[in-house]
């Protein structure tokens, strides 16, 4: 790291800092859920959510996300 300051960073595990949800919705409009978010709903090098999905247009998502949760984009290859 370029930064001058990085000599006094703690290296830490991402599991350390943050923690996985296992919140889940096997019937999201029954449940109440109106929108979804999929990775093609986030833009890179924007750190808000302004696009998303219609529950009712049919999703297959399953896990839940709250307000000030980190969201975390993984992709199978």
């Amino acid at each position: 790291m370029s930064d001058a300051r990085s000599k006094d960073w703690t290296r830490v595990y991402f599991g350390d800092v943050v923690k996985l949800s296992g919140e889940r919705s096997n019937d999201p409009e029954d449940d109440g859920f109106e929108r979804f978010v999929g990775l093609d709903h986030i833009d890179p090098g924007d750190l808000k959510i302004r696009r998303w999905g219609d529950v009712a247009d049919g999703t297959t998502f399953t896990s839940v996300f709250r307000p000030g949760q980190v969201l975390f984009g993984k992709r199978r290859v």
